[in-house]
C-alpha cells in the first residue's frame, strides 16, 4: 500500500500590500503590479 501525503493547500499568505511592498524592495514600480501580476500570485504562478 503506497500513502500518500495531503499537499498543504498554503505555505504563507500575502496581502496585496506585502506583494506591492515586496515588489518596491526588488525594484519594481508599483504601477507595473497589475491585476493581472496579483491575480497570479494569488495562483501561486
Amino acid at each position: 500500500m503506497h500513502l500518500v501525503e495531503p499537499k498543504p493547500r498554503a505555505i504563507f499568505t500575502l496581502t496585496e500590500e506585502d506583494v506591492i511592498a515586496c515588489a518596491k524592495e526588488m525594484g519594481i514600480p508599483e504601477e507595473a503590479i497589475t491585476d493581472d501580476v496579483l491575480h497570479q500570485v494569488k495562483k501561486g504562478v
